[in-house]
């Protein structure tokens, strides 16, 4: 394996706990914890966009060129596997929105004009 030059700039860095859990946003529960989801969302997104383009840099130096990853032709049983894959994502994702919203439980709640 090749040595890596420990002077050279990186971009990685370390893991840090933020606060952000305890962040809000709008003030309804539901709602900060969706935009805590889409934030969490949007960093994994960024951090698998750096590392695709990191892989790369590395497969263009052994003569991979991004013209041969963006021509790439999977094969019928690659595509079955991905097709299966990329579903099982989706649904994992978004059926939350396809579910039935009522909790099957009702609060009669007073008017904030009756209190």
């Amino acid at each position: 394996m090749a040595e890596i030059d420990s002077d050279r700039q990186t971009f990685a860095s370390d893991f840090f706990k933020r606060d952000s859990e305890q962040a809000v946003f709008t003030g309804d529960a539901v709602t900060d914890k969706l935009m805590h989801a889409v934030i969490a969302l949007g960093s994994e997104v960024w951090t698998l966009r750096q590392r695709g383009q990191i892989l790369e840099s590395l497969l263009a130096d052994k003569g991979v060129s991004h013209d041969m990853v963006e021509g790439y032709v999977p094969t019928d049983e690659e595509a079955s596997v991905w097709k299966a894959d990329r579903e099982a994502y989706v649904d994992r994702i978004y059926s939350v929105f396809a579910r039935n919203s009522t909790m099957g439980m009702k609060a009669d709640w007073p008017k904030a004009d009756e209190g």
